[in-house]
Parts: structure tokens; sequence; C-alpha cells
């Protein structure tokens, strides 16, 4: 019977973000060493490019402990089963330059200060019917910072919970399982494991009060509202013409590690430019980024991710291992029974928000000038890749792609999103007085109708449907006291909800967007009370939908024409709508409302 080996990654990632002025970047290496280094980071790229293929969504490794516990299987292998990993890892063929390679990226992960902490450690669990092989043994302890420690795997549920408490030790925390009872067996005879830890200071703090809810595309047209974090501050940044790409790096206090981000020009582009970035080193990316005084965009974002990677490292051709022909007979003094690896389990956690970053492993685009300013804007609205590096190795401690971030799930500054009023709406705009609502739905913000805008459609933000004569839209039976109300196609997140109106006299908002593919130019759209016609003059055809409480309705007028459309809507009070812009076909472009109420 085959005897099965295991392999388990597990880091941990933490940043806190403070205020602290910029400084350069960290030197670089001689032109041989950052050649030999690219060799060797080629591996985290071409991962990075076989997991991103065949999975879809978020997506998080780490490559540095994957290179760390695949350098201890190549210690102990042999034949083939070397050769391979070897190749794979773009490995010299020097044994004593191979593990300097492996010492120094170990090395780097060794980091105590104030403002960061980098914690890695490699372990291996050995049955403790096994003795190793002496040489085994001290090579990783002198290379590798590698302790052997015996376990008892015919009781795997002991086992199991031995190995995943020192890997919730290791990622404090972060990590509290990292393998399952049911992944162990009798045949287990050794588990090779890694766990990694990182802490550390952004050199800008992200403000607070900066953060606010914006659309970012899962799909080219498909939008999710989510918070983003800005900050103005001088960064290395370029525009990589081959990757079709924006590139940024966000650096941490003492500019030894950073965050590097890279946003495909196109929403669509995310795959292909994984695929390009196989044939353009991260140290030549990063050699191209120059000082730029920009405003970032980024999503808060929070990635809990687990894979086996076995079937990845296949596709590296690192194959001989898994199979019952691996030859591991340097690691262990064993029988003649055969010795090779089962699974390979990784698993990462991130999480950055502004006070930090939080990680754990066992659009289209948008720059363009700001109004009245040159300073570019950089909103990373779509899905992008990230890679945390040490930038005076360049080593990549967590590299991976951000695809769906977690939905905003309440105001910010009190602000308020389309989606979180559609739900204040019920229950509270009837025709019965309801109770105060749980969230603040009063901005701080002075009303200022002709400031508020909109920056996207948002497809598929109402629901198609028509109104009839039985329509039934509740009326809310006391007078609205405030005489203006302003809505946005997409948010309202500027101060339209004035403090001296009470809760209970609002009326349902009407939300309005234009869903035509012409651009709009200036119109007016009057609606009177009691009335079953809405007339509106545009000189392009467009359409108009109207949401009042849950229900839409669509208006629709054609070039030059006067166009109207019956509805059953009882209207509390006219309304004045006024509209200017363009329609919404891309990010790009903007689009004004102003909707006032005359009760």
């Amino acid at each position: 019977m085959g005897t099965s080996l295991f392999y388990v990654t597990g880091a941990a990632f933490v940043s806190i973000m403070i205020q602290q002025s910029s400084s350069q970047i960290a030197s670089v290496r001689a032109k041989q060493d950052a050649e030999s280094r690219d060799r060797f980071n080629f591996f985290d790229l071409e991962l990075l490019k076989s997991l991103a293929t065949s999975q879809h969504g978020n997506l998080l490794f780490s490559p540095a402990s994957v290179k760390a516990a695949l350098g201890m299987i190549l210690e102990g292998a042999r034949g083939k089963s070397a050769k391979q990993l070897q190749e794979a890892l773009r490995l010299p063929d020097d044994e004593t330059v191979m593990r300097d390679q492996f010492t120094n990226l170990l090395n780097s992960l060794q980091v105590n200060n104030p403002s960061n902490i980098v914690e890695a450690a490699n372990q291996i669990f050995l049955s403790h019917t096994i003795t190793p092989q002496l040489q085994y043994e001290s090579v990783l302890k002198k290379h590798y910072m590698a302790q052997i420690e015996k376990v008892d795997f015919s009781s795997p549920v002991s086992a199991a919970q031995f190995i995943n408490r020192w890997v919730n030790m290791l990622t404090h925390g972060h990590i509290p399982s990292l393998v399952d009872s049911d992944n162990l067996s009798r045949n287990t005879k050794l588990m090779i494991a890694n766990a990694m830890y990182f802490k550390g200071k952004w050199r800008n703090a992200f403000d607070f009060d900066k953060t606010s809810v914006k659309c970012f595309y899962v799909e080219v047209n498909q939008c999710l509202d989510t918070y983003f974090m800005e900050i103005v501050n001088v960064y290395n940044y370029a525009y990589i013409s081959n990757l079709h790409a924006h590139a940024v790096e966000l650096p941490y206090e003492g500019n030894q590690f950073s965050l590097l981000l890279l946003l495909p020009t196109k929403r669509n582009e995310i795959h292909q430019m994984i695929r390009d970035l196989t044939h353009v080193s991260l140290h030549n990316i990063v050699s191209s980024l120059e000082l730029t005084d920009i405003l970032v965009s980024v999503p808060r974002f929070s990635i809990d991710y687990s894979t086996d990677l076995t079937q990845k490292l296949n596709e590296l051709e690192i194959q001989e291992v898994f199979s019952t022909n691996a030859n591991l007979t340097g690691m262990v003094q064993w029988g003649n029974q055969n010795l090779h690896i089962s699974n390979i389990f990784h698993k990462t956690k991130i999480e950055i928000n502004e006070e930090g970053t939080v990680a754990a492993a066992a659009t289209g685009t948008l720059v363009v000038p700001l109004m009245g300013t040159s300073l570019p804007k950089l909103i990373f609205n779509h899905p992008f890749l990230f890679f945390l590096r040490n930038t005076e190795t360049g080593d990549i401690l967590f590299a991976g792609r951000l695809s769906e971030p977690e939905a905003a799930k309440q105001p910010v500054s009190g602000s308020l999103t389309d989606s979180q009023l559609s739900e204040l709406t019920q229950g509270i705009f009837t025709s019965r007085p309801a109770a105060r609502p749980g969230v603040p739905v009063v901005p701080s913000n002075t009303y200022n109708p002709a400031s508020s805008s909109s920056n996207a459609h948002r497809p598929g933000l109402l629901p198609s449907a028509t109104l009839n004569s039985n329509s039934n839209i509740p009326v809310p039976q006391t007078q609205p006291t405030i005489t203006n109300y302003y809505s946005s196609p997409r948010n309202l997140n500027t101060g339209n909800l004035p403090s001296s109106a009470s809760y209970q006299s609002y009326p349902q908002p009407l939300q309005i967007r234009s869903v035509g593919n012409n651009p709009l130019q200036p119109n007016t759209a009057q609606y009177q009370p009691n009335s079953n016609t809405e007339t509106f003059d545009t000189s392009n055809p467009e359409m108009v939908e109207i949401q009042y409480g849950q229900v839409p309705m669509q208006f629709s007028s054609t070039s030059g024409n006067h166009a109207s459309a019956t509805v059953s809507a009882q209207y509390p009070s006219a309304v004045n709508e006024s509209s200017q812009g363009d329609v919404l076909t891309d990010a790009n472009q903007s689009y004004n409302d102003r909707i006032h109420f005359s009760p």
C-alpha cells in the first residue's frame, strides 16, 4: 500500500496604517542578483496564472510560503522527482547557491521592529514510527529553520488538533484550522508545514472620513456597492503599456515592504493581464514606476481562500513527487514501501481596511485629471491584482486577485446608498406611521441639490416592471414637511436628507435613471399630482425609469418628438425633474438629477 505524505502551508498578514512622510524606493540590488530573483519569482507568476485561469472570484496565495515548503521537499527528493522541482522553481544546479536562495528567502521573512513584524516557521510532522535521515534533518535546521516533530498519525483527530494548534499559534489565530482529521490516516507518515505572519504599518494612512460607498464592477455590466478608501499622496506609479494596466505601489513604514497593485485598463481584461504578466517581470514593472502625485481609491477587502495545490503543481510540471514513482528517499530511514505526496493544502486569509491588513496563509480603470487640477485619479473599481513584496529582496509574500469585495452594509459618514434607501422604504414609507429606523439616515452635510451627481449607471438597480390599472402604491397620509428632496440614479451619499424633516413624513422616493444609449440633451419632465400622463421633451432617443417605492415605471421618447405614457400612480405632490449630462454607458460619464417636491 502506498504511503501518504502531506504538505500544508499557512501564512498570516496584518497591516496597520499610520501617517508618515513618503521616502525613497528601496535600492535595487546588482543586476545579476535581480536576474536570479526574477527566475526564482517566475514560479510565483506561473502559479498565479494557473490558479486564476481555472478559478473565478477572489484569489489569494503565499508564494513565499509555497516555495519554502517545496524547497524542503526538494531537499529530500532524488532523481526525476528532484529535477522537476528544481526546474519548476528555476533553481541553479549549484546546491550551495540553491540553498542560499532559500536561506535568503526565509531570512527576509524574519522581521520584528516597531514598524513591521514578519514571522515564518517551517515544521516537519513525522510519524512516531519513522526515523528521519540525519543529513535531511541537519539541512532543514540549518537552511530552512525547520524543526521535526513526532506525531501519532494512527489517531487522525489528535494529530489534526496537534498540527492545527501549531498553525493557529504561528498565524496569531488568523488560521485556526488548516487540516481536517479526514485528511489524515494511518498511512500518513510525514507532513511538511509552513506558516507565515505579517503585520505592517502603512507609511501613509487612509483617512476614515474619506471612505465612501462606490460601485465596484464584478462583471462588465454588474455593479456592487462597496466601501472605497481614498488617499492623495506621492506614490510610485506607472502605466505599463505591454500589460495595458496601471501599477501603483503603496509602501509600508520603513519601505522594506510594499503592496503593488495592478489594474487592467478595461473591466474585462483581468484574465489577459494575468496571461501577459508571465512575460513581464515584476522587477521590471517596479523599476518603471515613478514618484507621482496621485489620488488612489481602493476597496476595503477581505479574502479567505483555501485550495489543494496538487493539480496546479502538476500543471507546472511538478508531477513525480505526487505519483507512486516518487523518489523521496532522502527524507527518512524507512523500509522499501513507496513514499509520495498525496496532497498539498494551502489556506490563506487577508483583510485590508483603513486600520490595516490582516492576512494568513497554512475597472475600466479610471485615471483622469481631477476637476480643475492635473492630479491623476486612480480608482480600483473592477478586478485587479495585488502583490505584497519585500522591496529589498523582491520576494513575494502574498499575491492575489480581488474580483468581488464585500458589499457595503451600513452608511459611511452619514451617506446612504440606493440599496440601503430601498431597505429603509420597506416599512417606513407606508400609509401608516413607522418606527424610526435603526440606521442613520440624516447626513451631516448641508443639502445642495446642485452638487449631487451620479458617476455610473448600474444595470439591474431597478427591476423590470410595468404599471397597470390595478397597481396599488401606498401614499403617505401625512403630507411631506420638506420642500426639497434630491435623488441620484446611483447613490444618496451627498447630503440630501434635510435634518429638519421627520422620518414618517417622507414620501416614497422617486429613483430616476436614464437607460438610453444616446447622449441626453438637457430636458425637463413634468409629473402632475393625480394625473396619468408624464411628458418630456428631448432631441435624442432616451428612456427614463422612475421608481416610486418598490414599483418602477419606464417612459420612452423618440427623437424630436414629445412622448407620453399612461400610468395609474397617484403622486402625493407635483415633481419637477431635470437632467443634465450623458446617458450612462460608461463609468467615465456623469448624470445629474434634481427632484423638487411641492406639497
